[in-house]
């Protein structure tokens, strides 16, 4: 209020904050409000945030619930503006996933239904985003409504990721570039950007996500003989920080990472001024 008063900009800068969720979440509430004789309009009491697993915070459980009474104060307070009426108590939930690209709202007048006309989603692109709502950058997301869209930015840096692995005694090296932040799915299928055929990797075993900063950690995305890191078997649903140069697990084959940071050509044309990056020995 105080920032509409003095005529600065009101809206944030960046294109997916937490403000921004919000708006997003009271358009879902008016667009599925339904009108019920001798009540009013009623709206979902049940919404749910699917969010890319690698584009925020999974550790910080108490900055996640932080987040989820934010989006759940906005929203009561919506529908007691808006004199809209709910089935049950408002829920908001924030929910890591695997297999979610951007964001994906799910609005439900009965999240226990199968039926398709009392669940809508609503699918975003994200940019890096933290629980707390930070952005890290300023790619616009497709919107719901009217809003524009538009380009997607130059990645922050591109790394070269490569991976050694043994299957039925032949030894693989596979190099993969991956704009970063990002994210490499790894399976037995050749869906996967990551390939490992043998019989005990599962066709989606598990995801390889890396930062901006040239950080790795890996989650396990269902395997059936699982994902371990050092040795240690990792939980469905966590995700674990892999060293540069390290082992990671899948099944019974062992994958060693090395992550180096891609020359820019004005880097390349001097290369005794750059950095070394950590590299496989040998």
């Amino acid at each position: 209020m105080f920032d509409g008063l003095t005529g600065r900009q009101r809206k944030p800068s960046s294109s997916l904050s937490t403000s921004e969720v919000i708006e997003r979440i009271k358009k879902v509430l008016d667009t599925e409000a339904r009108d019920v004789r001798g009540k009013g309009k009623v709206v979902p009491h049940s919404i749910v945030l699917k969010m890319q697993w690698d584009k925020f915070a999974t550790d910080d459980s108490d900055t996640i619930g932080a987040l989820e009474d934010e989006l759940l104060i906005a929203a009561i307070d919506h529908i007691n503006d808006r004199r809209y009426y709910t089935a049950a108590p408002m829920t908001v939930e924030v929910k890591p996933d695997f297999f979610t690209e951007g964001i994906r709202f799910i609005a439900s007048f009965d999240p226990t239904s199968d039926r398709e006309e009392d669940e809508r989603e609503i699918m975003l692109s994200v940019p890096s985003f933290d629980a707390a709502g930070k952005v890290a950058s300023t790619n616009q997301p497709v919107e719901v409504a009217d809003t524009s869209s538009g380009a997607a930015p130059e990645p922050d840096r591109v790394y070269l990721c490569s991976t050694r692995f043994s299957v039925g005694g032949f030894d693989d090296e596979i190099v993969i570039r991956v704009p970063a932040p990002g994210r490499i799915s790894i399976g037995r299928t050749a869906e996967s950007m990551l390939t490992i055929d043998d019989t005990s990797v599962s066709k989606h075993h598990a995801t390889l996500a890396i930062s901006a900063e040239g950080k790795m950690s890996v989650a396990d995305t269902g395997s059936t003989n699982g994902t371990k890191v050092s040795g240690e078997r990792i939980a469905y649903g966590e995700a674990v920080a892999v060293d540069n140069g390290g082992t990671v697990t899948f099944g019974t084959v062992d994958v060693k990472f090395a992550l180096q940071e891609e020359a820019s050509p004005a880097r390349s044309e001097n290369p005794e001024e750059d950095e070394g990056e950590e590299q496989f020995e040998g």
